[in-house]
C-alpha cells in the first residue's frame, strides 16, 4: 500500500516496494514448507529461486532481481540509486502479483491444514 503513495519520495517507494517483496517471497517459501535463514545471501537465494516456490511469479523474477542487485549497491558499496518513476512502478507491479499468487498459496495451505475443534466439559 505505502508503495503506491504518491505523496510518498520515490526512494520511499521503492524501498516499501522492495520490502514487501521481500516478506512476500518468505512467506511463499514458508508456506511450501522450506525454511527461510538470515543468512549471507539469503534475499538472493530468495529471489533466485522463487519460480520454485511460486510458479506464476517467473516473469516478474528479473524485476526482483534487478530490484535486489540495486539495493545492494546502496546498502553495501554506498552508490547511489537513480531511480525513475518506471522502475518504481514495476516494482509496484511485481510486488502486488507477488502479493495475489502468495494469497492463492495461503488459501491452498489453510484448506490443507487439519480442522481442530475444542471440546468444552
Amino acid at each position: 500500500h505505502d508503495a503506491k503513495l504518491k505523496d510518498a519520495t520515490l526512494d520511499g517507494r521503492y524501498n516499501n516496494a522492495y520490502s514487501a517483496a521481500h516478506a512476500l517471497a518468505q512467506a511463499a517459501f514458508k508456506l511450501r514448507g522450506f525454511r527461510t535463514t538470515d543468512s549471507r545471501g539469503h534475499r538472493q537465494t530468495l529471489f533466485s529461486a522463487l519460480e520454485h516456490a511460486v510458479p506464476a511469479i517467473g516473469k516478474e523474477k528479473s524485476s526482483f532481481e534487478k530490484a535486489h542487485s540495486l539495493r545492494n549497491k546502496a546498502e553495501y558499496d554506498g552508490d547511489p540509486i537513480d531511480l525513475q518513476q518506471s522502475m518504481v512502478d514495476d516494482l509496484v507491479r511485481a510486488t502486488e502479483s507477488l502479493q495475489t499468487e502468495v494469497k492463492l498459496l495461503y488459501k491452498a495451505w489453510r484448506i490443507q491444514q487439519p480442522r481442530t475443534t475444542s471440546h468444552r466439559s
